[in-house]
């Protein structure tokens, strides 16, 4: 967790490196100088505790005695070091984080205890039972007040899991035995599980991970598990060398198959959480505008009323309506498919709605729709009924935070509906409606990952003090920015990874990022692969060192290893042509594309590539390609460009004007079309000419640009413009036709 006190982060930085280290004495004396500075309230004495036994130690050491528990002891004075190095980071947070000072003043005076937690949570849930046999309009009142205490008790808990110091073994079974309870209600034990998350988020505790992946391994109900998976995956530490003891809890869990295949999942599915800005911005641009023009509602002064019909709308235009509603179909199927493949459609959407004071309360973000929320009851008094609400909870493919946000958005905008559609709320009889998802998914692990991934992206993206909390979702596709080192939300290059196990889990997410031509991500994971033979990695390797053009000869020597296994790799061929071309080794290249056309003889593409690299070395067999190239596809126009240009580097001048003058008549045609031409006519000796192709290609992009091609195309230049200062002159002409 990075900290605003730059200071403060690096000698808490430098005690944790001292203590993984090894250097006990250093370790011990920053503690103290930081205790000193910041004037830490943190119980320091198992500090004294360390310290002394390692002075012991070191003494018997010095003398020369044998002693047989030297490393256990060794190790558990680092393991004490470690607990007074996090007691200290989190006091110190405590006080000077925004976030978790608020949260530590709430607290102020509240003393939260796990029996006492458990005590209050179980009568709730007796209480809750004992309701229900009275009298239902009798209940109100009194389920009112229950709610609004259980809520008391629940926020409580979880301001203090979030703030709580270090845990001793105690607490992490007696924590973990009361999420796991059966006789607590299960919405308690999830928002707990969010708790333990987020306060070994701020500061690393190997207990509190621990109890995460306890809670992940003997939890019986899906929605406990999903939510303690996502939860140690997110409160791993990086600092794997501070931390070496998470490494065996994790492999442990990765013996399962099941959790191996979840952990990749749960990985690919964080990716299509940070595609969120440019989902929204696709359906606002591409859907949205369809299925408003097509809606039959219309927004008044009044609110929002039906469209009236336009009865001679229907006489001169019958098939309008059926064509608007199958329009409206297919902008409503196409956000179902995003949806289905995992894209969070409804960001975009609801990122607006998370402004209201229900999201002030930390613990909110985390909890699980209910419509008995002390903060819903003014809605519920407008709707006079649940129906709604029930029908939301059981039917919509809404995150929680998603569902709480539509209900007080409606209670707002309510009486300004149609009549007859609040008459319809009022009665329940949306239900069908609001039911987007009732495919059956809601209990399918991967969808309950799914939706609690969108909530934890909304808090992480939109809280108002969000800069307080830790990087997790940090990457934006849409302007360019990769995740960073330290983003909880990219773990698959973890050490705890690093097993061949994990290989084949690792290699379905690199195809997904080599898709999405996310290069750094792809090298990262490529580092951690375990097996460095594989096709897989050598392919993965190789298109990650390609984003680089100093690492092309590399990612050259990776192909080639790859081919000598398997010298038909079409995927390998491809790649390996295009390194070869943009290497300007156009003779190896041709070599390459020749094998792609064997292969592949009615591949455009491969036969394209291999005349390009005969026409770059003057190989006689190009013309002979070239026309076999023209008579298969005589309209595509990069064919006619290829051959154009074939006849300009011969020095057919005519030849090749002809040829592009058919792609300028094109509305395609662009800068290097024109360029070309303007050589055809400067080689010729038509200055004029020239100069006024150049002009049409300076309107088409630029002078630096047009400029930039006459550097590139030097050698074709002095083949037939021996010298030098006719180069100059048309340059400066070629400025002077932008300047005019």
């Amino acid at each position: 967790m990075k900290m605003k006190n730059i200071e403060a982060q690096q000698h808490l930085e430098a005690i944790a490196k001292a203590i993984a280290q090894g250097d006990i004495r250093v370790g011990v004396a920053q503690i103290r100088d930081f205790q000193a500075v910041y004037k830490s309230v943190a119980d320091l004495s198992v500090v004294e505790e360390a310290e002394s036994d390692y002075r012991m130690m070191a003494d018997y050491y010095r003398k020369g005695l044998a002693d047989a528990s030297r490393e256990r002891i060794f190790r558990d004075i680092q393991k004490k070091l470690l607990q007074a190095y996090g007691d200290m980071a989190m006091d110190y947070q405590c006080r000077y984080n925004a976030v978790m000072a608020a949260v530590t003043a709430r607290l102020a005076g509240k003393r939260v205890e796990v029996g006492q937690a458990r005590r209050r949570l179980e009568e709730f849930v007796s209480d809750l039972a004992m309701l229900s046999l009275e009298p239902e309009d009798h209940t109100q009142e009194k389920s009112e007040r229950l709610h609004a205490a259980h809520f008391d008790t629940l926020r409580n808990v979880f301001n203090h899991l979030f703030t709580s110091r270090m845990w001793t073994e105690s607490d992490k079974q007696n924590w973990t035995a009361l999420v796991l309870s059966p006789t607590i209600d299960l919405n308690d034990g999830l928002v707990m599980t969010s708790a333990i998350m987020l306060g070994c988020m701020m500061q690393f505790d190997l207990r509190k991970f621990r109890s995460l992946t306890e809670i992940y391994s003997y939890a019986s109900d899906e929605r406990l598990r999903q939510r303690a998976l996502v939860g140690w995956l997110l409160a791993m530490s990086k600092q794997a060398d501070v931390y070496p003891e998470q490494l065996p809890f994790v492999r442990r869990l990765l013996d399962d198959e099941r959790c191996r295949s979840e952990v990749g999942e749960a990985q690919m599915q964080m990716f299509y959480c940070m595609d969120a800005d440019k989902d929204s911005k696709e359906i606002q641009r591409d859907i949205m505008p369809g299925l408003i023009r097509n809606s039959s509602l219309r927004y008044s002064d009044r609110g929002f009323v039906e469209k009236e019909d336009d009865e001679m709308e229907d006489i001169l235009h019958p098939d309008a309506r059926d064509k608007a509603m199958e329009d409206m179909e297919r902008g409503y199927q196409r956000m179902m498919d995003m949806q289905r493949r995992g894209s969070d459609i409804y960001f975009g959407g609801f990122a607006q709605m998370k402004r209201f004071s229900f999201f002030y309360s930390l613990v909110n973000w985390f909890m699980p729709f209910n419509t008995a929320h002390p903060d819903l009851r003014p809605v519920l008094h407008k709707l006079h009924n649940a129906k709604l609400l029930d029908a939301m909870v059981k039917g919509n493919p809404f995150c929680d935070s998603d569902k709480y946000s539509f209900v007080l958005a409606l209670s707002g905008v309510i009486d300004r509906m149609p009549k007859n559609v609040q008459e319809m709320l009022e009665l329940g009889d949306l239900r069908q409606d609001l039911s987007l998802a009732g495919d059956g998914r809601q209990n399918d692990p991967r969808y309950i990952r799914q939706t609690y991934l969108q909530d934890l992206y909304r808090f992480f993206r939109l809280f108002m003090q969000r800069e307080e909390l830790p990087r997790v979702f940090t990457a934006n596709p849409l302007q360019g920015e990769v995740t960073q080192a330290d983003d909880a939300a990219f773990f698959m290059d973890h050490p705890a990874f690093r097993l061949p196990e994990m290989d084949e889990r690792k290699t379905v997410f690199m195809r997904f990022l080599t898709k999405r031509r996310m290069t750094v991500e792809l090298q990262r994971v490529v580092d951690s692969m375990s097996d460095k033979t594989s096709t897989d990695y050598l392919l993965a390797a190789a298109t990650a060192l390609m984003a680089n053009r100093d690492m092309l000869p590399k990612a050259a020597e990776f192909l080639k290893v790859l081919l000598q296994h398997d010298s038909r790799h079409a995927t390998a061929l491809r790649l390996l042509g295009k390194v070869y071309r943009e290497l300007g080794a156009y003779e190896a290249a041709a070599g390459v594309y020749e094998k792609l056309v064997e292969l592949f003889p009615d591949n455009r593409a491969h036969l394209f590539n291999f005349c390009l690299c005969l026409v770059e070395t003057s190989d006689e067999r190009a013309r002979q390609q070239l026309f076999k190239l023209v008579y298969k596809y005589p309209e595509d126009s990069n064919v006619v460009r290829l051959l154009a240009w074939s006849h300009l580097c011969a020095g057919e001048l005519e030849k090749a004007k002809t040829e592009y003058a058919k792609i300028l008549q094109l509305d395609e045609a662009g800068r290097a079309d024109y360029v070309n031409m303007g050589y055809c006519h400067w080689f010729g000796g038509d200055i004029d000419g020239a100069v006024e192709d150049f002009r049409h290609a300076v309107e088409k992009s630029s002078v630096e640009q047009v400029l930039g091609n006459l550097e590139s195309d030097a050698e074709l230049i002095a083949r037939f413009v021996t010298s030098d200062v006719e180069v100059f002159l048309m340059r400066d002409l070629v400025r002077s036709v932008a300047d005019a």
